[in-house]
């Protein structure tokens, strides 16, 4: 397994033709992480409720971190998160989630 660190801050241009897994990964990672929750007209529970972002810091980071395991897993299940950590932006009044994870391949014999 490869291991790699996502940093959720600005938006990444899109590449509609990743040419790597942790390329993919990493841009499919900060789409469901940078998305507020109940935007996504098909499916109203894709991202992170934002809600949390007006609690202490300590109980935001808590609520997020619950949600960025529980959207990986959902979303995402190529992405195995090892850790989730928060950087404070006090100018901007933001916290900054970074999340290492371990990734593999997943090669399927079912076609069709």
């Amino acid at each position: 397994m490869a291991q790699t660190i996502i940093k959720i801050t600005s938006m990444p241009p899109i590449d509609f033709a990743p040419t790597t897994l942790a390329a993919e990964l990493n841009q499919n990672l900060f789409t469901i992480l940078s998305t507020a929750q109940g935007t996504v007209v098909l499916d109203r529970e894709f991202g992170l409720d934002i809600a949390a972002l007006d609690d202490a810091p300590a109980i935001a980071e808590a609520m997020v971190t619950g949600q960025i395991y529980e959207l990986v897993e959902r979303y995402e299940p190529r992405a195995i998160i090892q850790q989730v950590s928060f950087e404070a932006d006090h100018e901007l009044g933001r916290l900054i989630p970074s999340i290492r994870y371990e990734y593999q391949e997943v090669i399927s014999d079912d076609i069709g």
